[in-house]
């Protein structure tokens, strides 16, 4: 939804930089969305480290949020 990417655009390894949007304040933005829609809030070495869709994801399912 942040980035209005299509669903086959969407892959795992998919990380800022891979898509024009994906910079800093997208990076902060894409976070500000998982929180709101997962109910949870990440650190600021989070918000720095979690810098691919497979690190988010990996970070959810430790936190039991995502099967």
């Amino acid at each position: 939804r942040v980035f209005n990417l299509s669903p086959g655009a969407v892959r795992a390894a998919l990380g800022i930089g891979d898509v024009p949007e994906w910079d800093s304040l997208g990076q902060l933005s894409l976070l500000m969305e998982v929180e709101s829609v997962f109910e949870t809030r990440f650190d600021g070495g989070q918000l720095i480290s979690l810098t691919s869709l497979a690190d988010i994801q990996n970070e959810l399912k430790n936190r039991n949020l995502l099967s």
